[in-house]
């Protein structure tokens, strides 16, 4: 599947010439500092590595990633890595001046059906700094439930913050499932 449509927004995987409109999007201290693999000052060198890291793991199917698009603006990226046949671990980022409009709600459910759906999902982990109310605001809005908190190196910040974890999995009650990255 190339693309996910929501009433508002388009999921595609991205591109090579995306590479100018997703640095645009995530070179926001604001955003970066809540992520843990974005560097900060994002470049646009490093939008074209996520691509080309983005590619790969498609093809080999560890990872799905995609853009966001509302109308024909990339306004943030989500994607889903694989940990073992059916687990998966989301992320996303939106664009500040597209915070508050209920994109990351829309895009995170929207990409938990593409899981279920398209990549036979048991469970889907997610994590979030601790201080990110925001992020966690929007895993529980999509069932996501605690499970747990640990420390994750952030690249933009240099150091281990305290993050949240969470998972949902509807399908199982086993909340003993390894969750380190």
């Amino acid at each position: 599947m190339d693309s996910i449509t929501t009433a508002r927004l388009t999921l595609r995987h991205p591109k090579p010439n995306d590479a100018p409109a997703i640095t645009r999007a995530i070179n926001d201290w604001e955003v970066v500092r809540w992520l843990s693999r974005a560097p900060y000052p994002y470049q646009q060198t490093d939008a074209a590595e996520f691509i080309n890291r983005s590619e790969v793991a498609w093809a080999e199917r560890n990872a799905s990633h995609f853009v966001i698009n509302l109308k024909s603006e990339i306004v943030g990226g989500i994607g889903l890595e694989r940990h073992d046949k059916s687990l998966f671990d989301l992320g996303y980022w939106i664009a500040r001046q597209h915070w508050n409009k209920g994109i990351a709600t829309e895009v995170v459910f929207a990409i938990i059906d593409f899981a279920h759906e398209q990549l036979a999902a048991s469970g889907i982990t997610a994590s979030c700094h601790e201080e990110n109310q925001r992020s966690e605001n929007v895993l529980l809005k999509a069932n996501f439930s605690r499970v747990g908190s640990g420390l994750r190196f952030s690249t933009a910040l240099g150091k281990k913050v305290p993050i949240i974890r969470l998972l949902r999995d509807p399908a199982h009650t086993d909340r003993s499932i390894s969750l380190s990255h």
